[in-house]
């Protein structure tokens, strides 16, 4: 049994990106510079940089990518996420994270089954910790630095 997704491969179809870090946990919409290459026959590239998204938006916490005049041709859907990462131990001050990934996409000659909601977990190789809202105390009585200060 065939259990792919399958699109006409001259669709404009979407997709969502769920992140999910090394610790097993999404990552949610990424504050990061990063791109996405998707291949079949030809190359589609979305991304954002320095802020600005280009052809990605935020969709539920996961990235939204609309495929529109992809140029895409028949065959297994396959993307490429790159992420830029801050970190000061590189001359240029962010690691390079480069994540292929397999999908069950079938981009087809036939009529499409599917052309939205086709949700595709991409899993990174780094764990991204979000800020935790600053100035507030969790009140949860637990607290075991021994000034006495509450």
């Amino acid at each position: 049994m065939d259990f792919s997704r399958k699109v006409n491969y001259q669709s404009d179809f979407d997709v969502l990106l769920n992140l999910i870090g090394e610790d097993g946990k999404p990552v949610g919409y990424p504050d990061f510079d990063f791109m996405v290459k998707f291949e079949c026959g030809g190359t589609y590239e979305v991304g954002q940089k320095g802020g600005v998204k280009r052809g990605v938006s935020e969709e539920d916490g996961k990235v939204k990518v609309v495929l529109n005049d992809h140029k895409l041709s028949p065959g297994t859907l396959k993307l490429v996420f790159s992420a830029d990462i801050a970190d000061p131990t590189y001359p240029d001050g962010k690691k390079l994270h480069v994540v292929p990934v397999e999908t069950d996409v079938n981009l087809i000659t036939e009529i499409s089954e599917v052309s939205t909601g086709i949700v595709i977990d991409v899993k990174l190789p780094f764990s991204v910790a979000k800020e935790e809202p600053s100035g507030e105390e969790s009140g949860d009585g637990d607290s075991q630095n021994g000034d006495g200060v509450e």
